[in-house]
């Protein structure tokens, strides 16, 4: 199943990921992809304020850090950004790949760079922005898996 939506600022951009973590019961591994600045950390944002204990949390793109985790009201929130991974055996030397079979939702910025070790039950978010509509506009399309 695949839904597509339009974002016209970063709070649309956040709602789409909040309306996702409404859905999400633990478990759950979402793919986020888009080019540099296309929102996927606003997504994120989003997601956690919907379904972290503290909405308060201040979430960051864990770009050095590869992983942030929240503490969420239903399941614990796995933040991954592997921007600076050179491929998926880096990344599970680094991390592991035991979160992706936990009951936490992990959350992986970048995900094409370690594709081919994420479940085929991943739920796949593709940002893209196209300034000829507007600087902040964003086409979020958000498959399910069969």
């Amino acid at each position: 199943m695949k839904t597509i939506y339009e974002s016209f600022s970063e709070d649309d951009t956040a709602s789409v990921g909040a309306a996702l973590a409404a859905k999400c019961r633990g478990g759950e591994v979402i793919k986020l992809s888009g080019g540099l600045g296309a929102g996927k950390t606003a997504f994120v944002k989003g997601f956690v304020k919907n379904a972290a204990e503290n909405s308060a949390d201040v979430v960051s793109s864990p770009t050095f850090s590869i992983m942030n985790i929240y503490s969420g009201t239903k399941f614990p929130i796995y933040h991954f950004d592997t921007y600076r991974v050179k491929n998926s055996v880096e990344f599970e030397y680094s991390v592991g790949l035991d979160y992706f079979e936990g009951n936490g939702v992990c959350l992986v910025e970048w995900a094409e760079i370690i594709e081919d070790v994420l479940p085929c039950t991943a739920i796949s978010v593709f940002i893209e922005n196209d300034p000829s509509v507007g600087g902040d506009y964003r086409k979020i399309t958000v498959t399910f898996p069969d």
